[in-house]
């Protein structure tokens, strides 16, 4: 082995290059101006602006024989003003009055430049130089956005004990059409302590009782920066290819028939809540509870949807689903001990339980089908958004004898026409044509958790602090693509298991298929019939989400007011935090159950959650 060998096993090679380099810039200013006691000017303003740069380079022989390079660069520029001006007003000391009315905007300016060279000339040149354009390769792209908004509040209340507010805004965004651009988003809500009335009698058990309801309307601008305008492609070669040229040589442009095409009445997705809550304060304050009932009707939301291929497009965007959640929301504070005691220990819960379900759909309420052919999600009123539907599966073929066999034709089953045999998940037929397709898919559960919260608690004694922050979800199902992604490696040949997947990856304890009469728990890695083992829709593939995870703990320490002045000091605290301390999650083989999409899909790409420590002390001079 020579000095350069060893030098490239430790990472030392010169001649390579990865270089990134990020700024960052940001700054807010804002300005009050006092009229008069009553009358008041405010202005914010906030600027951001970062930028990012990638070089890359490796020489020839670490890449058989191709000098390849790629440089990259991006700016982000965003700005944001809000100016308003506020009337406050007290009369007689029981009427309380606030109207304000305002005006913002906010702007973002995106843009990337990237390109690539193959076979450089020399090691030497780590930059894109001296590449012939048949070698070299470059794009940018620039991307715009803004929004323009008008607000008003007026609130009232009654001797601090009936409350009343209305609020309007009014928002316009470039990402829609001129025809659909504005939407309109008002509220109310009125509150009433009744622990402030007359007649409520004087004890020593409530404190503080109040009733409160809301309704109003929000508003949601989810689409892309340019979905509301037909899209266009230089790559017009119908059997995906690229480098498609018109007769004089010049580049050719067209419609982007892969992308979905959009209509200009795509707007804002509107949500209409109605919530009722509930405050309420006991043994001065050692009990706190808080309460919530909330409907909220999710309307015109966005979602792609599947065309007939007649029309030339795959998949249309538009606002077609209206979706409902209704649940409630619980919190409860204990302080638990006597506060002339050295100890104090304080518990902190809550809990929330929702219910999701679609209210309506286009054409009639049909249901529809949105998502890849590898991953689609089934669109039912009534049913919940992004339920998971799959096919049910009873364990994994141990023999071609186990596969059932159609007493018609005497064949054994298929699964879309591909003949099933050991090795294959164990499908379950459910209209009992012994051939599995689309119409044997059944729901598999639900992403959207049934219940989720959190717990944090926190013990004192003199100086000495400790508190423990846990959360977690109950109920919830999820498409597991880890699990799958790391079995789709196998595919038809051991060759094509490459860095995903493969017989020396840990399947958490789950064995998969290898030899007849096996009983396994996973499918083959290696499928000679052609037989779909690793679609995401099999039921092998969903997982359970349900964790409890110790988020945080954290321990401090203040030491003595005599000590520190003795030194000369104000204050002295020391610290230490635990961040992401333990998990117990009801999944064997993925990694992080927090790291799940709204949508139920988690493949584990996303950066794991760190365990950090973190020690620190802060000084008061």
């Amino acid at each position: 082995m020579t000095d350069e060998d060893i030098e490239n096993f430790k990472g030392n090679n010169l001649d390579e290059l990865d270089k990134n380099l990020n700024r960052d810039l940001y700054a807010n200013f804002q300005a009050n101006i006092d009229f008069t006691p009553y009358l008041k000017w405010t202005t914010s303003y906030s600027f951001g602006y970062s930028t990012t740069r990638n070089d890359y380079f490796i020489p020839s022989y670490r890449n058989n024989g191709n000098a390849y390079a790629t440089s990259s660069s991006g700016s982000v520029k965003r700005w944001e003003i809000e100016n308003y001006i506020q009337y406050l007003r007290s009369f007689k000391e029981t009427h309380n009055l606030s109207v304000l009315f305002g005006q913002g905007a906010e702007y973002s300016y995106i843009d990337n430049l990237w390109g690539e060279g193959n076979y450089i000339a020399s090691n030497s040149i780590q930059t894109i130089q001296g590449v012939v354009s048949k070698n070299s390769n470059a794009s940018s792209s620039i991307e715009e956005r803004a929004r323009l908004s008008w607000f008003a509040r007026l609130s009232y209340d009654y001797k601090d004990k009936y409350l009343f507010s209305a609020n309007w805004r009014m928002d316009g965004s470039s990402r829609f059409g001129k025809d659909n651009r504005w939407g309109h988003f008002p509220s109310v809500s009125a509150g009433w302590i009744i622990t402030k009335e007359s007649f409520f009698p004087e004890n020593q058990v409530a404190d503080f009782i109040k009733i409160r309801g809301s309704y109003g309307i929000t508003g949601n601008d989810p689409a892309g920066f340019y979905d509301a305008y037909r899209a266009l492609t230089t790559n017009v070669d119908y059997r995906g290819g690229s480098g498609i040229t018109s007769y004089n040589g010049s580049g050719t442009i067209a419609y982007d028939f892969g992308s979905a095409v959009t209509s200009r009445e795509l707007g804002w997705e509107e949500s209409k809540q109605m919530n009722f809550g509930l405050d309420a304060h006991f043994l001065n304050k050692r009990i706190i509870l808080t309460g919530d009932y909330y409907i909220r009707d999710s309307e015109s939301m966005i979602f792609n949807y599947a065309l007939p291929v007649t029309t030339g497009y795959t998949e249309a965007k538009n606002n077609l689903v209206s979706v409902r959640n209704s649940g409630v929301e619980l919190q409860l504070s204990l302080d638990l001990l006597p506060h002339n005691w050295d100890w104090s220990w304080t518990i902190d819960a809550n809990i929330a339980m929702n219910k999701n379900q679609i209210k309506k759909l286009p054409n009639g309420n049909r249901s529809i089908v949105t998502g890849a052919p590898w991953m689609e999600w089934i669109l039912t009123v009534g049913r919940p958004l992004y339920e998971i539907t799959g096919w049910r599966s009873n364990g994994i073929y141990a023999t071609d004898d186990d596969v059932p066999v159609d007493p018609l034709t005497g064949n054994r089953m298929t699964f879309f026409g591909t003949t099933m045999q050991a090795g294959d998940i164990a499908v379950v037929d459910q209209n009992g044509d012994y051939n599995i397709d689309y119409n044997d898919k059944v729901s598999l559960g639900n992403p959207d958790p049934k219940y989720y919260g959190g717990i944090n608690t926190t013990v004192r004694w003199k100086g000495i602090s400790l508190g423990v922050f846990c959360n977690y979800v109950i109920k919830r199902t999820f498409w597991n693509g880890f699990l799958s992604d790391r079995m789709n490696g196998g595919v038809y040949s051991a060759g094509g298991w490459g860095n995903v997947s493969g017989p020396a990856l840990d399947f958490g304890g789950l064995k998969y298929y290898t030899t007849p009469g096996q009983q396994a728990d996973l499918p083959t890695l290696i499928a000679t019939n052609h037989m779909d083992n690793r679609h995401i829709a099999h039921e092998i593939y969903t997982d359970n989400g349900s964790f409890f995870r110790v988020k945080n703990i954290s321990m401090s320490y203040e030491f003595p007011t005599a000590l520190v002045n003795k030194i000369k000091l104000q204050r002295l605290r020391v610290y230490g935090y635990m961040d992401n301390v333990w998990v117990f999650s009801k999944s064997k083989t993925y990694p992080d159950p927090e790291n799940i999409n709204t949508n139920g899909y988690a493949n584990g790409s996303e950066y794991p959650l760190p365990h950090k420590f973190t020690l620190g002390a802060e000084i008061t001079f």
